[in-house]
């Protein structure tokens, strides 16, 4: 993030501290080891890329200002700040092919800053409009926290700096007498993660796309929450585009440089996908795009408890949408109880991307001198594109982490090499007593790599974590999290690691200050 934006945000955080009565705090401290060069898949997995090294050890300061929900015009604002001494991860990357076809592999090594801003960010509420400013980390408007990921936009990946527009919650229709509510959102953001890309993509005969935008935007439905059965409807969508697209020969030199253009006219195309006709001579829709249909059935039983079926179904274009991907998507029962019982939440899950309607992508208009007239729109490849380096921000998938991140890679592409997966997800979640917790989260993942690059032999991974959390009630500002997880199969390769989290929380209340 730019210093200039950092320290404007940082100024006017510290103003509105000033004017808003109370302000949330936390201060975190945070040990992890594993006997590999990266944390088990379920430590670092959907927690905004924080937690992703071997070996860490990390402070955290926080500080949020919330927006008054019963206020009509209202303001607030929240910084997040990480640093410490991580171990570095490493990669190979092929630096340069000579004469004689020889090639010459380089071991890369990288680690997290020594310290970074995860959240920055100013909020502004007129009635039901939220509109925020900077870096701020977002759930899944969908899935729930114990689900294994939201196809479309979770909180796997280190949040990007933007802009958002956004119904503060579901609000209901008018004239619909109750019966229908509606949320939505439009956000554009910029990438951050240019000198990990460059790093990791030192690759002769390679090319990356540089200084992208991001725009993500949802439109849900769902009737009246508080009958029996509630019924959701909704769609996500999200486009990378611009960008500058440099191009090596095998030698590692520089052959070519596109600049794709940003204008007015490409976020308007992000929002309405349509051709593009940009620099890179692409006659398609212009950017990347990747979204989700997303639909839910909850039933309210009495005392407090509910039971939420919900499906996600993946498209990457037309043929996604019209359901030519087959069984793909995320299918998922949820079990959501009293917050404080013995087992509050149960989350299963089944996955399923292995069509991605079908193998074979045939387009006769790229091909003038064909006779084959006919045309296959298949080998969706989930996540991937041929312009973009993928769908994810500094190796962390925007979408869900069971297609295996980029940063799980250890040839230093950053392409989705694992997008055909089959993989079911399991948590439990509960209290044992008023100061104790627990969660549980097991999953099994089988990949057969891509349609582009299939793996000669199916490659599989178990996963397992436990966590118990400590919460005394003699001192109830301080939280102690201890996690154990390991992973073990051919997918992602065997570790084991631990994690733990001691955490002091409080908040400042000025109005009690007052005379």
């Amino acid at each position: 993030m730019p210093r200039h934006n950092t320290l404007a945000l940082f100024l006017l955080f510290t103003t509105s501290a000033v004017a808003q009565p109370v302000i949330d705090y936390n201060f975190s401290l945070a040990a992890g080891l594993s006997d590999s060069r990266l944390a088990p898949y379920y430590i670092q997995s959907n927690t905004g890329g924080k937690f992703t090294a071997g070996a860490m050890t990390l402070a955290g300061v926080e500080a949020h200002v919330a927006t008054d929900t019963t206020a009509r015009l209202t303001w607030g604002a929240g910084v997040e700040i990480w640093g410490g001494a991580t171990r570095s991860n490493w990669f190979y990357t092929t630096t340069a092919t000579d004469h004689a076809g020889t090639t010459s592999l380089t071991r890369q090594h990288e680690r997290p800053a020594a310290a970074w801003i995860q959240q920055a960010y100013l909020t502004g509420r007129y009635r039901c409009m939220t509109l925020t400013l900077g870096q701020r980390e977002q759930k899944s408007v969908f899935t729930g926290n114990n689900s294994s990921g939201d196809l479309t936009r979770g909180n796997n990946a280190h949040p990007l700096p933007g802009i958002e527009l956004a119904f503060d919650r579901y609000r209901t229709i008018p004239y619909t007498a109750g019966w229908v509510q509606v949320f939505l959102n439009l956000g554009f953001f910029y990438n951050t993660d240019d000198s990990w890309i460059k790093h990791h993509t030192a690759l002769a005969g390679s090319s990356i796309t540089t200084g992208y935008r991001l725009a993500h935007k949802s439109l849900f439905l769902r009737s009246n929450p508080s009958r029996p059965v509630m019924v959701t409807l909704g769609i996500q969508t999200a486009c990378q585009f611009g960008g500058t697209t440099t191009t090596r020969d095998t030698r590692g030199d520089i052959i070519s440089q596109t600049k794709i253009k940003s204008d007015f006219s490409a976020y308007l195309h992000s929002i309405i996908p349509s051709s593009g006709g940009n620099a890179t001579g692409d006659h398609y829709y212009e950017g990347n795009h990747v979204g989700s249909i997303d639909i839910a059935i909850d039933w309210h039983i009495k005392n407090g408890h509910t039971m939420r079926a919900y499906h996600q179904n993946p498209f990457e274009d037309a043929s996604g949408m019209g359901k030519l991907n087959g069984w793909d998507g995320l299918y998922g029962l949820e079990y959501i109880g009293k917050s404080d019982a013995i087992v509050s939440n149960v989350v299963v899950e089944y996955l399923t991307t292995v069509n991605q309607s079908g193998p074979v992508h045939w387009a006769p208009k790229d091909h003038p001198d064909t006779f084959i007239t006919h045309e296959a729109t298949g080998s969706d490849d989930y996540y991937n594109n041929y312009c973009y380096n993928g769908y994810h921000t500094a190796g962390m998938s925007i979408g869900t982490p069971m297609l295996v991140s980029p940063i799980w890679n250890t040839s230093g592409v950053v392409r989705f090499n694992d997008n055909r997966i089959r993989g079911f997800h399991l948590a439990v979640e509960g209290h044992i007593n008023s100061e104790w917790g627990y969660r549980v989260l097991g999953g099994y993942r089988n990949s057969w790599g891509t349609y582009s690059v299939p793996r000669g032999n199916r490659a599989h991974d178990t996963s397992f974590l436990l966590e118990t959390t400590y919460k005394p009630s003699w001192l109830s500002n301080i939280t102690a999290r201890a996690q154990a997880a390991m992973d073990r199969g051919t997918l992602i390769g065997n570790r084991f690691g631990a994690l733990i989290t001691v955490s002091y929380s409080g908040c400042l209340d000025f109005k009690r200050h007052k005379r």
